[in-house]
């Protein structure tokens, strides 16, 4: 009786008005967006954050059951043309955000089973909504589905899709191998059908109102169309549509984009009539991003389907620095976890994963120019710091092999944070190598061999740019010196404007303009990036989580020096009008340089610079 009960429900739910009854009063607040942007600049899922989520569990389970029906009926009246109105699309791409969030929330929990059904439903609404059978609606769908895939893209990075998730996934990916998934086909056929419909239908009709709106909607005088020859203009513009609809039986699909630009410029060159020039839509760049989508996720689904079937090591898929981006999360607000015997197992085992994972990059920080230090950078610090401890502590114990591996992790991670670009990392990379040559100097006192130290070593910026100091100095500065000319001019065009108001005095003030002083290392460029962000007023707006590095922070990065360069920015009465004499901690990088070339000699057997 209970299982009929439920049969009945689930067969009388009505997606379509699911959806629209539970986006017309779903509101996500700004911690749901903020948790979005923090997962997409690459902080790994954490358990907690199930919190979040949970004031919304019921309008999830009910989108959960509207995306199990396998049929939707939109019932929309296209006989309103572009008229037509859809606000269900941008609420549909935050129900996709919603199961996005829980994918990466219950996989961050463990619950990989369920992780996987939030890709699957949110897959499937993908498909609902491009049962609209409208270009818009395709692409919305695409978007949708590229959300959650581009999330179990990080997580494979992360190394934490293991066998049994990647065999739950499979299903879902294989959902969109049909030939049109997005039904862009079908929407392209709709469309013609749609705008040049609703054109005959106004132009059939005895209001001549409704045919000066449609002549402003389309972008021409309502005079140089009459109805006449408006309808004389609907069969050449229909060529147009058929020859595009043709274009796509081409098997190829670069011979297929190629024939549909054709088709374009024809039409925007007047072949098809007047007409046909203005309704032509971009048609080859929808089908140029469903191929691009089709390629990413068929290798996705190949991919998940090796790991599944035991052929291919999740780990060896996964990127270094996400790894250890992952471990990090591990050691939160733990001081000296070298010293807690548990904890530092546990990282360990992590941290000799990562050893099987491909090489890679950090994520960025974000846009904003005035983001000195990488939120994931004092972690890392964390980390870096350990292993050379416990290093030390085992070449005291007489155990060079365990501290030849601890050694090993390190120049990665320090090889990683000098190729990154950014000062600050250089300058935690420019911190550490004195203590790792210092330790790969003992190794070899103690008879340990550390040639196998050379892929590290290698990756090391030469000594004449130890840690790349200067090469992220010079990138960062050329940055921030076209940043301030931007501002310059903007402010510039702002006071042009000033006249032209009523009320001239209540225009805004411009903003600041920080101009400092020319710095010559990439502690000074930390610093100047430091007092622009204390200069502007970042309240209500997304930030990147900065992190905050202790009191045995790398010269440069100290909370010392850089509240006080932030207190002296924050003080100066007209940044606009004169330099600010920034007070930083200048880094000399001699000792670094010496440090490169002292591991050269031990592990590569030569003196390069």
């Amino acid at each position: 009786m209970i299982l009929a009960s439920v049969l009945t429900f689930m067969l009388a739910v009505d997606p379509a008005e699911t959806y629209r009854a539970i986006m017309d009063q779903l509101q996500l607040d700004d911690s749901i967006h903020d948790m979005q942007a923090r997962l997409d600049m690459g902080l790994p899922p954490r358990g907690d954050e199930h919190q979040l989520l949970g004031k919304y569990q019921h309008e999830i389970a009910q989108l959960r059951r509207a995306a199990a029906v396998d049929d939707i009926d939109w019932q929309l009246d296209y006989s309103q043309g572009p008229m037509l109105e859809l606000p269900e699309l941008s609420s549909l791409r935050s129900a996709a955000m919603l199961f996005d969030l829980e994918l990466m929330v219950h996989v961050g929990q463990g619950d990989t089973a369920r992780g996987a059904a939030a890709v699957e439903s949110a897959i499937r609404l993908s498909q609902h909504v491009a049962e609209q059978e409208l270009l818009v609606s395709s692409l919305v769908g695409i978007v949708c589905t590229v959300m959650v895939d581009e999330s179990i893209e990080r997580l494979l990075d992360f190394g934490m899709v293991d066998r049994d998730m990647a065999a739950a996934l499979v299903p879902a990916y294989q959902r969109v191998e049909t030939d049109d998934p997005f039904k862009l086909d079908a929407a392209l056929e709709r469309e013609g059908e749609v705008m040049l419909g609703w054109i005959d239908q106004i132009a059939r009709s005895e209001e001549t109102q409704e045919l000066n709106d449609a002549a402003s909607m389309l972008g021409f005088a309502g005079n140089r169309f009459g109805r006449s020859m408006l309808l004389a203009s609907i069969p050449k513009a229909r060529e147009a549509y058929d020859a595009l609809l043709a274009t796509t039986l081409l098997d190829d699909p670069a011979e297929m984009l190629a024939a549909m630009q054709v088709v374009e410029e024809k039409a925007g060159e007047g072949v098809y009539g007047p007409l046909g020039a203005m309704l032509m839509p971009t048609v080859s760049r929808c089908y140029e991003r469903r191929i691009e989508v089709m390629e990413t996720l068929t290798e996705r689904r190949a991919l998940l389907e090796q790991i599944a079937s035991g052929e291919l090591d999740p780990w060896t898929r996964a990127k270094r620095p996400w790894v250890w981006l992952l471990t990090a999360r591990m050691i939160e607000g733990v001081e000296r976890w070298w010293a807690q015997p548990e904890l530092a197992e546990q990282v360990d085992d992590m941290l000799l994963r990562s050893l099987l994972a491909e090489d890679g990059v950090y994520p960025p920080p974000g846009d904003a120019p005035t983001v000195a230090i990488p939120w994931w950078l004092p972690g890392q610090w964390q980390l870096v710091q350990g292993l050379l401890e416990q290093a030390r502590a085992n070449l005291a114990a007489a155990r060079p092999a365990a501290a030849f591996v601890e050694v090993d992790l390190a120049l990665r991670m320090i090889a990683a944070l000098a190729a990154d670009g950014r000062c600050a990392p250089a300058l935690v990379a420019a911190d550490a190598l004195p203590m790792a040559a210092d330790l790969v100097d003992a190794l070899v006192i103690a008879g340990q061999d550390v040639t196998a130290l050379q892929t590290a070593v290698r990756a090391l910026p030469p000594a004449r740019d130890a840690a790349g100091l200067g090469r992220s100095a010079r990138d960062h500065m050329a940055r921030l010196t076209q940043w301030q000319a931007d501002w310059a001019d903007a402010m510039e065009h702002w006071e042009q404007m000033r006249p032209h108001f009523d009320d001239p005095s209540q225009w805004p003030k411009p903003p600041f303009r920080p101009v400092t002083q020319p710095v010559s290392d990439a502690a000074g460029v930390v610093a100047a990036l430091t007092a622009i962000d204390a200069m502007f007023d970042f309240e209500g707006a997304f930030r990147p989580p900065a992190g905050t590095f202790g009191a045995d922070a790398p010269l440069g990065l100290q909370p010392d020096v850089l509240d006080r360069v932030a207190a002296h920015a924050g003080d100066v009465e007209s940044p606009q009008d004169e330099a600010i004499a920034l007070d930083y901690v200048p880094v000399d990088p001699t000792a670094a340089a010496d440090a490169t070339r002292r591991l050269r000699e031990a592990v590569l057997q030569t003196a390069q610079p």
